[in-house]
């Protein structure tokens, strides 16, 4: 009983697949049949199908006039909803927008001591202009440091700006003095101790009457140092008259701006200092070189100045487009191209480029029109569209050189798109999934590419099957037309609209059979073309259709003209008298006996692990089913040699079982590598690699963390909860915390805290 009911419920779902391939086989039917006919519409009217998708991509490219673009990195490249960014969100709430930081990286060429005096008074005296350093926005003057204008930087409780240098670890001159003026002088000659250097700080009026005792972290502010007396250890010598710094050679200066008030006003007023202290250490670089020092720069808006450098488009970024497009029609025309001018596609294949561009232009503008904004990698999709247009367009052309033996040209773009149209669709239809899936990503930059391609993707679609698509016909209608200037005749098809007589596939099955007449005879014994030597030996030919097999001899009784071959037919008929050529060939090295005893057991293949195996027994048997159709390709068909080499070579090496067995033991290594690579892949994104690789910015860090080894990226811990900080056991906790992070591996223990210190 099991056994039958197991029975029972293979031939059920047997007879499920059995419907499913009917439908399946009925729906792909219809859809080719609408294929076929589609084209013949527009073989009639293909001048329509030209200038109207034209009309419709200048008009709707109008919209590209609406484009606005986003740069902002943290846009840009950041999960809205991830940890980092509601962090981000909650610290804002609490303290407002961070102060930005700009650092100035000194370094001695060559390994020079920056702690001479001269130099340290040439590091003073450049400390001192960007104090003074001042901008004008709206009418309005702003300052660093200059009490005459407004300020821009942060304040710590003495008024003073918040600024970390060397030149502030040195007292001024005549420390006896109470009020010494902003242009005091400073006396270097002073030693620093290591690693904390206590010095007295003047208040906001450069006078000693609210100055403070600052302890200074050297090593934040000085690296590569050399410390004396010799054989001093910083391990132990913590305190003031340890060890002392005898030479350094990398010093880094932090000034901080603030961030108070509305953003929209001073942004601009930010930026515009920040650019003029740019453009100042920029003119003191080449006056510095010639001591011996090397300045670096970075400000916070170096990092959106240099991505935007990197993505915005600029002269010789549209230079490259340039260039780029004409390789690809270059190489479009050129491919296309036949010695035999009424065969020749080039001027199609160019229709076909252009197709694509009219399918950016069409997708660009709506894109815009919708309210989208230009990320940076939207300058990836042009060149995306217009490989997979032309891929489109070569399949095409492929179909229609593949359907040579239907005369009516009318007829054979129309079987041509019958034959390739599906796979088009599917192929496409791929592309539309995989991109549409991206546009479901919540990074801005990867979500609006997908958005932009998806749509030029489709569009894509649309004008291969319309402009492009009425190119071909009206080169087929040129081509049908014979030999003669290429434009002239070109351009006579486009002005005069022919509908062929040439009835369809089933009208000819619709049709009585005509009366019977003389035929031609042909010689049994006169040998056959040989349709699988090599292209240069090959001729042309001007036959019209002939089917598969037909009888040696000429028939008597009337029968319907056979259908012409599809190219699905031709392909395969291509094969066969290719082996039987083969066969031939080998023929005249061995005995015939043997050869039709190995081609009968063997079919057209050799044999063995090293032999071809291919999916039919013999070669053609002329006394069994007559001579070979014609079935050879003419000369000048655009992709003849092509198509021989692979069926001639790879189409046969493929079919040997060690190739097969080295294919796959290569591409088993190409997913062994790929699943390695996949495990190696870390999350996260580092702006930095996004910047040119001659930016200044990189420079910048990458000179930092070599120098200042010892120390990372600044961190931040916030408590976002109501304290009561003046409790004696929560500061003493809070203490307690902070010194376990202190000790802990990943962080350094320059700790900065206000509390730490006061209490």
């Amino acid at each position: 009983m099991a056994g039958d009911a197991k029975k029972g419920l293979w031939c059920r779902l047997g007879e499920v697949r059995e419907v499913f391939h009917s439908v399946k086989e009925r729906l792909v039917d219809r859809i080719n049949e609408g294929f076929y006919r589609y084209t013949l519409f527009v073989y009639d009217f293909p001048c329509w199908f030209i200038w109207v998708p034209v009309l419709m991509a200048l008009l709707m490219g109008v919209g590209i006039l609406n484009r606005t673009e986003e740069y902002a990195p943290m846009k840009l490249y950041a999960l809205p909803d991830s940890q980092a960014m509601k962090d981000q969100a909650r610290l804002t709430e609490l303290f407002g927008t961070m102060p930005r930081v700009t650092y100035l990286l000194v370094e001695g060429i060559d390994g020079q001591n920056l702690l001479q005096p001269h130099i340290l008074r040439a590091l003073n005296h450049l400390d001192r202009q960007v104090a003074n350093l001042t901008v004008t926005v709206d009418g309005e003057t702003y300052g660093y440091e200059d009490p005459r204008y407004e300020s821009v930087c942060v304040k710590d409780g003495t008024g003073r700006c918040e600024h970390e240098s060397v030149v502030q670890l040195y007292p001024p001159k005549n420390e006896s003095k109470t009020y010494y003026g902003r242009n005091y002088e400073v006396d270097f000659n002073m030693s620093l101790y290591y690693p904390y250097h206590f010095q007295t700080r003047l208040d906001s009026n450069w006078s000693r009457n609210d100055s403070s005792i600052i302890r200074w972290p050297v090593p934040l502010l000085a690296a590569n140092v050399t410390l004396e007396p010799e054989g001093c250890s910083v391990a132990t010598e913590t305190t003031i008259g340890g060890c002392k710094v005898k030479a350094a050679e990398a010093l880094l200066f932090r000034w901080l701006l603030r961030r108070e008030g509305s953003d929209d006003f001073w942004d601009p007023v930010l930026l515009a200092w920040e650019q003029a202290w740019l453009d100042l250490m920029w003119e003191q670089m080449p006056v510095f070189e010639e001591i011996g020092v090397r300045l670096v720069r970075n400000a916070r808006r170096s990092i959106d100045d240099e991505l935007e450098e990197s993505t915005r488009l600029g002269l010789l970024d549209y230079a490259r487009y340039v260039i780029g497009g004409i390789i690809i029609f270059s190489y479009c025309a050129i491919v296309n191209f036949s010695t035999t001018p009424h065969r020749s596609k080039s001027l199609p294949a160019l229709f076909g480029c252009f197709a694509a561009l009219w399918a950016v232009m069409f997708s660009a503008g709506l894109y815009h029109s919708l309210g989208f904004v230009h990320v940076p990698t939207i300058a990836a999709t042009p060149f995306l569209v217009m490989g997979i247009g032309v891929d489109d367009m070569f399949v095409i052309f492929n179909s229609y050189a593949l359907a040579v033996k239907v005369t009516d040209p009318r007829e054979r773009v129309a079987v041509a798109i019958k034959d390739c149209g599906i796979s088009i669709t599917i192929t496409t239809l791929t592309n539309l999934i995989a991109i549409g899936v991206g546009a479901s990503s919540d990074l801005l930059s990867i979500r609006n590419f997908c958005i932009i391609t998806f749509l030029a993707l489709l569009m894509g679609y649309f004008y291969a099957l319309t402009f492009f698509l009425a190119s071909v016909c009206l080169d087929a209608k040129r081509e049908a037309a014979g030999k003669g200037p290429y434009l002239e005749t070109w351009c006579n098809t486009c002005r005069k609209r022919r509908r062929s007589s040439a009835p369809t596939p089933a009208q000819k099955l619709a049709q009585p059979p005509p009366p019977p007449a003389a035929e031609e005879h042909h010689d049994p014994e006169q040998p056959q073309p040989d349709s699988t030597t090599e292209p240069e030996q090959e001729q042309e030919h001007h036959s019209v259709s002939i089917s598969a097999s037909h009888p040696s001899t000429p028939s008597r009784t009337s029968s319907p003209p056979p259908a012409a071959l599809d190219t699905f037919e031709l392909a395969a008929l291509q094969l066969k008298a290719q082996e039987l050529t083969i066969r031939q060939r080998r023929a005249s090295t061995t005995s015939t006996t043997s050869t039709t005893s190995s081609s009968r057991q063997h079919g057209c293949s050799s044999g063995g692990f090293f032999g071809v195996h291919l999916g039919y027994e013999d070669g053609w048997d002329e006394a069994r089913d007559g001579p070979m159709a014609d079935v050879e390709e003419p000369v000048g068909t655009v992709g003849r040699k092509v198509r021989w080499a692979f069926r001639r070579f790879w189409g046969r090496w493929v079919t040997i079982p060690a190739v097969k067995v080295v294919t796959l033991l290569l591409f088993a290594g190409y997913i062994a590598v790929s699943v390695w690579g996949v495990t190696r892949m870390t999350t996260g994104l580092d702006l930095l690699w996004l910047t040119p690789e001659d930016s200044y910015y990189r420079v910048f860090w990458s000179r930092y963390f070599t120098s200042f080894t010892s120390y990372g990226e600044d961190v931040f811990v916030v408590f976002p909860n109501r304290q009561e900080w003046w409790k004696k056991e929560v500061r003493e906790e809070y203490m307690a915390y902070e010194d376990r992070l202190r000790s802990g591996g990943y962080a350094s223990d320059q700790v900065f805290s206000g509390m730490y210190e006061f209490y």
